[in-house]
This record gives C-alpha cells, structure tokens and sequence, in this order.
C-alpha cells in the first residue's frame, strides 16, 4: 500500500482542528481552498487532504487553488506571480471556509538568467525582490478578507526544502534563514496558524532528478 502523504497528514490535522473551531456560514460542507504552486497543482495532495478529512469524518469540499511556477511576490518584483496567473476568483466564488497558502517555493529561485512570464527559464532570480514577499503576503491576507466579507480560517504552510542542484535554483538557504522567518513574521502578527512542511525527510526523496517536488 502506498503511504499516506506526509505534507496530506499535516495540512489535514490542521484543517481539521480549524474546521472544529469554525462554523461554516450558510453551508453543511467544510470547504477548504489550497493556493499554492506546482507542488500543490499537480502531485495529489489536495485529493489526499480531501480523502484524509473524509475520514476523519469531515464533510468537505477542497478546491486546489494551484498553478504551476506562480510566486507570493507581485507581478513587478517576480516573472510569474500568483496575483497574475493565480486562481483568486476561483477561490472567491468557492467562498471557503479555511484556506492554506504555500507559495514561496518560486519566489526563492536565485539563479542567472532572465525573462518575464511564466514561460521564463528555471533560474531565473525573484530573490532579489525578497523584501517584497512578506508585504505580497499581508496584502494577500487583506485581500482575501475584503473580497470575501468575512474572515475564513487561514494556515500559513511553510514549502518544502529544496534539495542541492534543483531544478528551479532555488536556494536552501532562502528558506531556512530568510523565507520561514517572513512567513512566521506575518502569521505571528495576524494570529493565524502555521503548518510546517519544511522537514529534512522529504529532501530525502524528491522527484527524480528534480529536488523540488517531493513524493
């Protein structure tokens, strides 16, 4: 049997002590919107989290927010920014109850080369703009609670690290000494929840040949 995900299990059990202290507004179903990047879109966690919280007994709907290559930073400080190619009006229409945000993978690359758009090269560098990520993210905040008239439970999750010699050049370091601190920084000073996923085991086995997505 294949074993249940990891970053699934964390992210669940956080969503399903949020969902105990939250009622939901008009609706039976806890729904629950994950924004995020590739590793959010396109490795199965968000169906795992559904299948999770189903049995735990949790009458749950979760939307998978992500999209491949977005950042947390804004379109003028990254290539390819979530306020630009994300599924924010998505999102809005669902109307969540709870929310996890795990952006800040592609905000870390700090490579050489340059372009614009989400078609840009792997190494590109957004890092340069890094005192532009923790202000990108309260506006966030402040933009989901304005759009959506009431204030949703929201889990700050940390991303995963990245493995030496990734695909994306993103920089270990980025998150371990500047990123996670920006990203407690803001949960900290809007009393939200964090969820790590930043744990040397899944570093122990990332995609093949990428170092980026854990498995």
């Amino acid at each position: 049997m294949m074993k249940k995900c990891t970053i699934c299990q964390e992210i669940a059990t956080f969503c399903l002590l949020g969902s105990l202290f939250f009622t939901p507004p008009l609706h039976a179903q806890t729904k629950i919107a994950c924004i995020g990047n590739s590793i959010t879109c396109c490795y199965g966690y968000t169906d795992a989290l559904h299948n999770l919280l189903t049995s735990s007994g949790i009458n749950n709907t979760v939307q998978n927010e992500g999209v491949s290559t977005t950042t947390m930073l804004k379109p003028e400080y990254s290539n390819c920014s979530y306020w630009t190619y994300g599924k924010l009006a998505q999102m809005f229409q669902l109307k969540p109850d709870v929310i996890t945000i795990m952006l800040g993978t592609n905000d870390a690359k700090q490579g050489t080369q340059t372009g614009t758009g989400c078609n840009s090269p792997a190494c590109i560098n957004n890092w340069k703009n890094k005192a532009q990520f923790a202000p990108a993210y309260n506006a966030m905040i402040d933009t989901i609670y304005s759009t959506l008239g009431y204030k949703p439970k929201i889990f700050c999750v940390f991303p995963p690290p990245a493995a030496p010699n990734n695909v994306l050049c993103d920089a270990e370091t980025s998150f371990t000494k500047e990123m996670i601190p920006m990203i407690q920084q803001v949960a900290a000073d809007r009393g939200l929840p964090t969820i790590n996923c930043h744990l040397s085991s899944y570093s122990a086995n990332p995609s093949p040949g990428d170092g980026i997505h854990p498995t």
